[in-house]
Order: C-alpha cells, then sequence, then structure tokens
C-alpha cells in the first residue's frame, strides 16, 4: 500500500487478537481502524454493518483518512468514528440506527430532503429501507444501532419506521442526557476491564438503550397522532432553527415559511417547550458554542467561535455563557486546550 497508513486492531474478552481474528468473537467487541486507504476504509464498513451497501469517497485526489471505534455488545453496536468526506448507501430493515455527529455534520436521505445531524445539536433516526447517509469532511460523530424490536417490543413504541429520516432535537432533555450518557459510556466501555465484566455492560447496556427509547419517543408519538399539528409545527420550527442558529435569524422569517403567525408559534413552543423561540434560539447557539470550545480546531479563539454561533456581540455572549456554564468561554477554551497538550 506503499506510504499509505493502517492500523486495524480487534479486542475481546479472550484478549487482545490480531486483524485475521475469528469473524464471530465472543462479545463484547471493541474493534478500531485507522488507514488512509479508502477501499480499505470501505470493505471494513461493509464487513462491520450489514445494512451498508456501499462507502464512497466524495473527494478523490484529496488526501484521505478513516479512523473508526466500534464497541459491540450482545445488543447495541456502538462506533465513534472521523472520516473524510463519503457517501455511504444502507439498506436498513430491522435495525434502529441513530447518527449522531460531534463535530461538524452528517446528512441522512430517504425520501424527501436530507435531515442534518450538526455539531452535537441534533441526531437523525436513519429510516427503514434504502436511504443515502453524508458524512461531512473530517467530520466526527457517533452511530449507535439497535434491534427494532429492542425499542418497539420493550418499551411499547408505535414507531412508524418508514422511508423518511428523522432529526432529533439534542437540546430537549431526554436528548442532553442521551448525549451526555453517549459520551460518558463511550469513555467507559472503551476500556476491555469495564466491558468485560458482565454485570456493568449489562447495566450499561440497558441504560442506552432506555435512553434511545427516551430520545426517539417524539418521534413516535407523532407519527402516531399525525391529527395534533401542535408537536410536529414546533419540531419543524426547532429544525429551521438549529439549521440557521449561526445566521441574524428573524424568527417571523421562521413562522411565515410554515404558514403560521409569530404569536401562533410563540404559543406552541411555550405549550411544548416551556420556553419561547428566541430562547430555544439563543440556547441553540450557546450549546454550540460549548461544543466549539470543548472541541477546538487549530486557530480558534473565543471571538471566532462566538461569531460562528451567531453572537454579535463579544460582552452579551460571555455573560450568557457564564450563566449557562458557571465559567467564562475562556476558561473552557484553556481547559481544553491544556488537556490537549
Amino acid at each position: 500500500m506503499g506510504d499509505q497508513m493502517v492500523a486495524l486492531q480487534s479486542q475481546t474478552c479472550a484478549g487482545a487478537a490480531s486483524a485475521n481474528a475469528a469473524l464471530n468473537p465472543p462479545l463484547p467487541t471493541i474493534r478500531t481502524l485507522d488507514t488512509t486507504d479508502p477501499e480499505l476504509a470501505r470493505q471494513h464498513v461493509l464487513s462491520c454493518h450489514p445494512w451498508i451497501r456501499d462507502y464512497v469517497p466524495l473527494e478523490p485526489g484529496k488526501s484521505f483518512l478513516h479512523h473508526r471505534s466500534e464497541i459491540r455488545l450482545e445488543r447495541v453496536t456502538l462506533t465513534r468514528s472521523t472520516f473524510s468526506h463519503v457517501r455511504i448507501v444502507s439498506e436498513n430493515r430491522d435495525k434502529i440506527v441513530v447518527v449522531l455527529a460531534e463535530r461538524g455534520w452528517r446528512s441522512v436521505a430517504g425520501t424527501g430532503s436530507p435531515v442534518i445531524s450538526d455539531s452535537g445539536a441534533s441526531a437523525v433516526l436513519v429510516p427503514r429501507g434504502r436511504s443515502i447517509y453524508v458524512n461531512g469532511p473530517n467530520g466526527t460523530g457517533y452511530v449507535v444501532s439497535v434491534p427494532r424490536t429492542e425499542i418497539t417490543g420493550r418499551f411499547d413504541l408505535a414507531l412508524d419506521h418508514d422511508s423518511r429520516p428523522h432529526g432529533l432535537d439534542l437540546s430537549s432533555p431526554a436528548g442532553s442526557r442521551y448525549r451526555a450518557t453517549l459520551q460518558f459510556l463511550w469513555q467507559q466501555l472503551g476500556s476491555l476491564a469495564v466491558a468485560c465484566n458482565p454485570l456493568v455492560a449489562a447495566a450499561y447496556e440497558d441504560v442506552l438503550i432506555h435512553g434511545l427509547a427516551a430520545l426517539i419517543r417524539p418521534a413516535a408519538r407523532e407519527r402516531g397522532h399525525d391529527k395534533d399539528r401542535g408537536p410536529r409545527l414546533v419540531n419543524r420550527a426547532c429544525e429551521l432553527i438549529r439549521s440557521r442558529s449561526d445566521e441574524a435569524l428573524r424568527l417571523s422569517s421562521i413562522a411565515d415559511e410554515l404558514g403560521v403567525s409569530l404569536r401562533h408559534l410563540q404559543a406552541g413552543f411555550r405549550r411544548h417547550l416551556g420556553l419561547t423561540p428566541q430562547g430555544f434560539l439563543q440556547n441553540c447557539r450557546i450549546e454550540k458554542a460549548y461544543r466549539l470550545l470543548s472541541f477546538p480546531a487549530p486557530g480558534d479563539t473565543v471571538t471566532t467561535i462566538a461569531l460562528a454561533c451567531g453572537f454579535g456581540h463579544l460582552g452579551e455572549f460571555a455573560g450568557q455563557y457564564r450563566r449557562h456554564f458557571g465559567e467564562s468561554p475562556s476558561d473552557t477554551l484553556r481547559l481544553q486546550r491544556s488537556k490537549l497538550n
């Protein structure tokens, strides 16, 4: 492979194994791939997920990177990856699959327009049947996969898991809890000493499944009650606000786009979310700022991040940030930089 970088490792509770480990090793299994070879990345992804049909780099000729770590438990498969701009074709029949971009973006399209997961603000429920999944350049994120019956059967959810992807709000209480739980359990289960304890692994797996059920419950409720337009209207408004939170956004234009008055939109937010559209917009901006400060790119400063998140007044941003997180933006950035160094 010339100067291409490849590192493939598989570990099980029976001990570390080589890349030529048995096809069905004992669970749990931790597999990691680091490569600059697009074809090896493609073969690896297809072997790990039978529901994936193709993996196509979208920037041929440019440098390519694929880093992927997978923790496979008895019922849940949890993946965290960073890779170049690619398109993935999937054919999902019997899994509940949720895509969450931690940094950058990932989109999922079935029938209709793509639904985007952007920098930890939202996740996407992958539809049944054929869908197209695109990873933004050098995006980082999670994929959680669990048998459909684990959700629909155990939690009595009437999930119309059709050909449309569905956005999942991670700024909601259930969404915030699930994102934090996912990050914590990833760190815990990444150690075989933890993952190979059957009681601990089973308990963590149950936490993941229960959290996932709570996260997708609004999608099940919405699709089961099409006559109630209120929750669907507010969910759609949240998607629009979140996708444009870094712009000089006029909430009246969101209301116009949805075909309702601004007063009607405000009433819907208060009834279903307990806050105003403006409050939701500010939460989106401040949460995004926290994520970018927590995972800074080279050259990022408090000012560039504040402006990128839609804040025009740095003093106002700093005050809101401190009230929200109990520290200044520069404190968060300095702490994360010190960890990286």
